[in-house]
């Protein structure tokens, strides 16, 4: 099983990916972007091996969104053509964003418009950085990334 983590610069990724894998991944912790490429990470799951791609963010501060699509798109056309094939998208959000800037809606957007309606229950919406929020707070801008439908809307699948 493969599974792209994606989403906003320094929504955690990288930071995800490590704590489910035994590798040492590199963190940003800076203003600056961390993740410069896309990179493959093995998670040892109770369902076996499933891995992990680790792909720079959308947002970013030095490269356009279109330079980082084009990255992912490239690292996919070589892995499609050695009949490796993608089964599913992690797209991560910070939980701790308390507005949905336009920048995250634009990709959001642009995400959903490039994974396509027959591609979505293969994607997962997850929410991260709960730490930096009361739990009460995190359940309350979730439950509105959920139910908008300009966000994450009722009238997407369940799991998106």
């Amino acid at each position: 099983m493969i599974v792209a983590v994606m989403g906003m610069t320094g929504v955690g990724k990288s930071t995800f990916i490590s704590r489910l894998c035994e590798e040492r991944i590199k963190i940003g912790h800076d203003f600056e972007s961390c993740t410069q490429s896309v990179d493959v990470y093995t998670w040892k799951s109770p369902m076996g091996l499933i891995y992990l791609i680790d792909t720079p963010g959308f947002d970013d501060d030095v490269r356009s969104d279109g330079d980082v699509l084009s990255l992912i798109a490239e690292w996919l056309l070589k892995t499609y053509k050695r009949k490796i094939h993608l089964s599913g998208i992690l797209y991560l959000h910070r939980i701790s964003d308390n507005r949905m800037s336009g920048n995250a809606l634009r990709n959001l957007k642009m995400f959903q418009n490039l994974c396509g309606q027959t591609a979505l229950p293969n994607v997962i919406l997850a929410t991260t950085m709960w730490e930096k929020v009361s739990e009460a707070e995190g359940v309350r801008l979730e439950t509105l990334l959920k139910n908008k439908e300009q966000y994450w809307g009722v009238s997407c699948p369940d799991n998106f």
